[in-house]
């Protein structure tokens, strides 16, 4: 945008340079047999220190209602939004199982169905519907962790809940 209106302005300094002197000239070149006879208008009333006052302070006043109006919209907008959106009835997180120091597998339960995520330093990597026998799975998980230094990685996990749906 900066470099559009440098250009701009290059260009408008270029054509008045150009046709400047063309487009000045009010006056005739003496001489030349042309006598306009040219009446300055009448100068308009000053108007007086206080009716600019007004108006300026009447103006400004009126800019910062419309934006008041305009932040205590988009406020409300934002407020109504969120609230529609995160229900902690419906969205809750049940479980949470740090695998290692990167990685987490995550039991969220959605209304009535249960979620299984597993994430890690780079954001989400799997999300996956859970059964109601989830919870044999959870007690394998963390017996498999207890003799371990660091927790399973997210692989063991998905290949862990891929068995159990197999066998169900």
């Amino acid at each position: 945008m900066r470099r559009f209106l440098h250009g701009l302005a290059f260009l408008a300094l270029l054509f008045f340079a150009s046709f400047g002197p063309m487009l000045m000239a009010a006056e005739p070149e003496p001489g030349s047999g042309t006598n306009i006879p040219y009446a300055p208008p009448q100068a308009p009333p000053q108007p007086s220190a206080t009716s600019m006052l007004a108006r300026l302070f009447g103006m400004t006043l009126f800019v910062l209602l419309i934006c008041a109006g305009v932040l205590w919209g988009i406020r409300k907008m934002q407020r109504r939004g969120l609230t529609a959106a995160v229900n902690p009835a419906k969205l809750r997180l049940v479980e949470e199982i740090a695998l290692n120091s990167h990685s987490a597998m995550q039991l969220v339960q959605a209304g009535t169905a249960r979620v299984l995520f597993a994430v890690d330093s780079t954001g989400l990597k799997s999300c996956q519907l859970v059964d109601s026998e989830f919870a044999g799975v959870l007690a394998a998980i963390e017996q498999n962790r207890v003799g371990r230094e660091q927790g399973p990685t997210v692989a063991d996990m998905m290949a862990l809940l891929s068995t159990v749906r197999k066998a169900a």
